[in-house]
């Protein structure tokens, strides 16, 4: 049985957030050690970040005869000037926790109005989709929708010299989200659905992105970021807490 205490742990992004080059990850945060329950935590200031849509790692390396272990979530940093941003979670029966995030902002002095964002959606250990947002409609004051490209990864479990990592599965891939802000309503959850426009081929048969809707939850790693939010996209308006 593996010790879980005195475990020096990476934290880090796919992204440095502090750069202007996109893609010039991994960009490690901190390496706290686990105590005696296995738990550790690590303070990281954001001054200085980007605004973006980041994938943010958790790994323990191979020692004492145990082995290598990782997970993932997706943390979003928005600004007051988004039009819309969300993060958190959802559960995909028969295949796990998907993770997304997202950002949309409109293109300063465009007329008519133009927008842009980023995307993240990730399926651990299966799939993983990151993109540019570039359509936004606003149907209803709480909910949203917004259309891009981008590029789906499948997880290689021997890649990496064993300790698995993601692969290109195929890029110019088209997607629309969906989602909507339930405004702090008792009785209803905010939710958030996508349609990545992809089909497997067999040999990729444990890649679903297809279509899938879920009632987002918080994210077990930054719940400070599990949020939804659609607003007016001249008003600039404050969204309602979750």
């Amino acid at each position: 049985m593996c010790p879980i205490a005195g475990r020096t742990l990476g934290l880090s992004l796919d992204d440095d957030p502090t750069s202007a080059v996109e893609g010039d990850g991994p960009h490690l945060l901190a390496e706290p050690a686990t105590g005696a329950d296995g738990g550790a935590s690590a303070t990281v200031s954001t001054v200085g970040w980007a605004p973006g849509v980041y994938t943010l790692t958790v790994s323990a390396p191979a020692v004492d005869g145990c082995r290598a272990a990782s997970d993932q979530a997706v943390i979003t940093l928005g600004t007051s000037g988004d039009v819309a941003n969300g993060a958190g979670w959802y559960p995909l029966p028969g295949s796990g926790r998907v993770n997304f995030g997202f950002t949309v902002s409109k293109v300063p002095d465009s007329r008519p109005a133009t927008y842009r964002g980023k995307v993240m959606i990730v399926n651990n250990e299966k799939w993983r989709f990151k993109g540019e947002l570039t359509k936004y409609v606003k149907p209803s004051t709480t909910s949203g929708s917004a259309d891009g490209v981008g590029t789906l990864y499948r997880w290689d479990a021997a890649a990496a010299d064993g300790e698995g990592d993601w692969v290109l599965e195929k890029s110019g891939v088209t997607l629309n989200i969906r989602f909507s802000d339930a405004a702090g309503q008792r009785r209803s959850s905010d939710r958030f659905g996508t349609r990545i426009a992809y089909s497997a081929e067999p040999s990729a048969a444990q890649l679903r992105p297809g279509r899938h809707t879920g009632r987002q939850r918080d994210s077990p790693v930054a719940p400070g970021n599990s949020r939804l939010a659609a607003r007016e996209p001249h008003q600039g308006s404050r969204a309602a807490p979750l």
